[in-house]
């Protein structure tokens, strides 16, 4: 599955994902409609949920994204795309911040501090990264303050496509120990008719060996 692929996939899980009881739909990015779900009973500290499973990948959780370490390891481009997403998670973490959001990241279920994670280490196996908004009340079911949790919203659509950009159009077939490939090379050959000449002036004897 290409990237294009896993974008469209998680656009159609969100927008199946995240319900309003009031029905209400708010395009937060890219024009790609953005349903939300208030998760029950953390009213003044709610989160957003979502599950997305693809394959051998999975994104799962209350607004983080998992990116999975293969115990194999995986492709050095994959490894400077992930420093290159989590340099771009933590300019949002800023932005997210200020509009008043926790926001965090974790290493195999441990908080840890962006600016410190070792990409190029062996042992960990689960990054995600995600934020809960203290803006977001729900007043009976119905009220929500859109004019603040809209922008946070917007933030965090960016960043998932900012993780989900660090997954090359890999396949499965491509985690495994390598396959057979087949190159083209060139190959200098003398013309015969000069290479026949110089044999006849010269004779044919090895400069190296003296045959």
């Amino acid at each position: 599955m290409n990237v294009s692929s896993l974008r469209e996939a998680i656009t159609k899980s969100l927008t199946e994902t995240f319900t309003l009881p009031t029905n209400i739909e708010r395009v937060v990015k890219d024009s790609h409609s953005l349903k939300m779900r208030i998760v029950e009973g953390q009213n003044k500290n709610s989160v957003f949920g979502f599950d997305l499973e693809l394959g051998w990948r999975k994104l799962s959780g209350y607004l983080y994204v998992d990116v999975v370490h293969n115990s194999k390891g995986l492709a050095e481009q994959w490894r400077n795309n992930l420093k290159d997403s989590i340099d771009i998670f933590l300019v949002f973490s800023k932005r997210l911040n200020d509009l008043g959001c926790t926001v965090w990241a974790k290493i195999d279920d441990k908080n840890v501090n962006p600016n410190e994670i070792d990409i190029f280490s062996k042992s960990w196996g689960l990054f995600s990264v995600g934020f809960s908004s203290k803006y977001v009340e729900v007043v009976d079911g119905l009220d929500y303050h859109f004019d603040n949790i809209e922008p946070i919203l917007t933030s965090f659509w960016a960043m998932i496509l900012s993780f989900t950009s660090s997954i090359n159009d890999m396949s499965e077939d491509s985690a495994g120990e390598g396959s057979e490939k087949e190159y083209l090379s060139k190959k200098y050959e003398r013309n015969p008719l000069n290479r026949q000449a110089c044999i006849d002036v010269h004779g044919c004897k090895c400069s190296v060996c003296g045959m």
